[in-house]
């Protein structure tokens, strides 16, 4: 079952600064794709919060997927697991 999200209600800053994003890692090639618009996901690309994904696990995959996301508001980073 595909699974799409954006990162919109997980990040927020108290200034209202426009924010952006990039995975820093991606799921392993034996997981499934990351995609954004129909087109994969590239790592450290940046994106803004209001884009939206779709992880779409293989089939008979098991387990857990873990993104690594690096958040900026053009004045401070942060890094989070989603």
């Amino acid at each position: 079952t595909s699974l799409t999200f954006s990162l919109s209600s997980v990040f927020s800053d108290a200034q209202s600064n426009k924010m952006r994003f990039l995975f820093t890692s991606l799921p392993a090639s034996s997981a499934g794709t990351l995609q954004t618009s129909g087109s994969n996901v590239a790592a450290n690309t940046w994106y803004d919060t209001s884009a939206s994904f779709t992880l779409t696990p293989f089939a008979n995959f098991n387990g857990n997927v873990n993104l690594n996301v690096r958040v900026t508001d053009g004045c401070e980073n942060t890094t989070g697991v989603v």
